[in-house]
């Protein structure tokens, strides 16, 4: 795969990992404890499963553009 393509699926997964854990506040705010604890934990699972998923293979391929991409969320806060 291309460097290009590579990282449009590496930052796709970044900021759906970033979408789903977004959620986390709000069903803290909404849900009774146990409900909030069940979802927090679907949710984590989820996000880890879209990462670790992708981003291992792109790296792989790509070692150079896990540097890249991590010194871009240092600066700005999210994946390039």
């Amino acid at each position: 795969m291309d460097r290009a393509t590579a990282k449009v699926i590496a930052v796709a997964a970044l900021r759906s990992a970033a979408e789903i854990n977004n959620l986390v506040p709000l069903l803290k705010a909404i849900c009774s404890e146990q409900e909030y604890e069940a979802w927090r934990d679907r949710i984590a699972e989820a996000s880890m499963r879209v990462t670790q998923g992708l981003l291992p293979t792109v790296f792989a391929e790509h070692a150079d553009l896990e540097a890249e991409i991590e010194a871009h969320y240092q600066r700005f806060g999210r994946p390039a």
